[in-house]
């Protein structure tokens, strides 16, 4: 994975791509069709986007850019019912020796903690992205009902400018401050995410203590029916193979009890 710390290259979330590409490229890709499109690439093992070191979520440099202008390219030339499979091969022969696939889950395998925060924290920031561009989308056509109500009460009579002008300035207000509503009750919901995060890292950590103390309770029970011995006229416990047998034993079932544990 790219550590975004070190590299000046220009860098976009999901968020802001779908923004850049509109503005700069003309091309209205949402946000919902850009993860779409990479969850592809991830899915068929052609290329894995970074992902920013906290907030885990994933951004796109001018590589991934270019990967969104050839998609949405062959899909204007060859139509829209390409399969995800058809393109993410496609991307592959046109960006080969530039794509960087990595899996995610097999990199963090160690550690089925991180495995499972990975995975809650980007589900949040799905969601986090769907929220604002529904909230965009709704603005978008609040503004619209606005002007087509402005209009059609210009066709029916044609008031004073001056009056005309009053009423396009406090619908202008209007829309303004259910913008600015609207986007604290985001930061709200943001911070509201953040403390479950936090609550959810608290618990996480909490089970694994609760479960490695249990998994060397086990392991003990397990040497115990069969102590290794050192000495040739008095036999002791091998304390160091004994501390090596509860670790390996904490590290095998480790994974798999926390798996279950978070099942519940």
């Amino acid at each position: 994975m790219r550590e975004l710390s070190t590299i000046e290259e220009p860098y976009w979330t999901l968020g802001k791509a779908s923004e850049y590409l509109k503005q700069e490229k003309g091309l209205n890709i949402p946000v919902v069709t850009l993860r779409t499109w990479f969850n592809a690439l991830e899915k068929y093992k052609v290329h894995t986007l970074s992902r920013t070191e906290h907030k885990r979520e994933r951004v796109l440099f001018q590589l991934e850019i270019d990967i969104v202008i050839f998609w949405h390219q062959q899909k204007e030339l060859y139509g829209k019912n390409l399969s995800s499979e058809f393109m993410a091969n496609a991307v592959q022969k046109q960006f080969e020796g530039k794509l960087n696939y990595y899996d995610l889950n097999q990199q963090t395998s160690s550690s089925s903690e991180l495995v499972t925060m990975d995975r809650f924290i980007e589900r949040v920031n799905d969601e986090l992205d769907d929220r604002i561009e529904l909230m965009k989308d709704e603005m978008r056509k609040f503004k619209e009902e606005l002007y087509q109500e402005f209009e059609n009460r210009t066709r029916l009579a044609l008031p004073d400018p001056k009056v005309r002008e009053q009423e396009e300035a406090e619908r202008a207000k209007e829309a303004a401050e259910k913008a600015k509503v609207e986007e604290e009750k985001e930061k709200e919901r943001q911070k509201e995410t953040e403390i479950l995060i936090r609550s959810y890292q608290v618990d996480i950590y909490i089970t694994e203590m609760r479960l490695k103390n249990e998994l060397k309770r086990e392991a003990e029970e397990e040497w115990a029916k069969d102590p290794a011995k050192v000495g040739f006229i008095i036999k002791r416990e091998d304390t160091a193979k004994k501390v090596q047998f509860i670790n390996d034993y904490v590290d095998k079932h480790l994974p798999e009890r926390m798996e279950e544990e978070l099942k519940k």
